[in-house]
């Protein structure tokens, strides 16, 4: 927020505004009454949104949580900013807000969506002969995360942080109203879940009586 006291209404830290999903499926007997299945489950989503925040005790009094939605400046000599900071770190802080694509003023809160991401799933199914009547039996390989399997930048999943990202570390008002920044942290919405982006491989049997 940039008002703690009058928050307005703004996206849902949980929306996914755009996703597309595949399921194809083909069966055929290569073995007479018993049949084998391929099945494919993919998907391509946007991730999450994420904002981007600073922190600093004058604040509106909460600065210490991180809250505060990051105000960008229009340039070095914006005169709503006084940079308190080495030069190379207000190079360093401008060299992000392009590489960001943020605009000048308040940022708005959950304005910026993580990465895509696509993975696909293959599973391959086998009926088996029955031994026993009134069963039905098949073995299964399913191959999570196929794409990971074939070359390792496939398959990559991508979520926003789960907490705001501090830009500026230190941020107060001095008496003139204007912004005083002392220390940029360079930062990403963008979280990579390695865990969801690894391939694996299980088998197994069902059994249905």
């Amino acid at each position: 927020t940039n008002d703690i006291y009058n928050p307005s209404p703004a996206t849902s830290n949980y929306v996914t505004p755009h996703r597309f999903t595949l399921r194809a499926s083909y069966g055929h007997e290569f073995f007479r009454d018993l049949e084998t299945r391929f099945t494919i489950y993919g998907y391509a989503a946007e991730g999450q949104p994420g904002t981007y925040t600073m922190v600093g005790w004058g604040l509106e009094d909460f600065g210490g949580n991180g809250r505060h939605l990051l105000y960008v400046p229009t340039g070095p000599s914006d005169p709503n900013v006084v940079f308190d900071m080495p030069q190379d770190e207000i190079d360093a802080f401008f060299a992000f807000v392009e590489r960001a694509g943020l605009s000048p003023g308040f940022q708005e809160r959950n304005g910026i969506h993580a990465k895509w991401s696509t993975r696909f799933d293959v599973r391959v199914d086998q009926e088996l002969p029955t031994f026993i009547e009134g069963t039905r039996a098949r073995a299964f390989m399913k191959i999570y995360n196929f794409g990971n399997l074939l070359a390792d930048r496939w398959g990559e999943v991508w979520d926003a942080q789960f907490s705001a990202v501090r830009v500026i570390d230190d941020a107060s008002v001095n008496s003139q109203g204007q912004l005083v920044y002392e220390s940029f942290v360079d930062g990403d919405i963008n979280d990579f879940r390695q865990e969801n982006s690894l391939w694996e491989i299980r088998f197994g049997v069902d059994i249905n009586f």
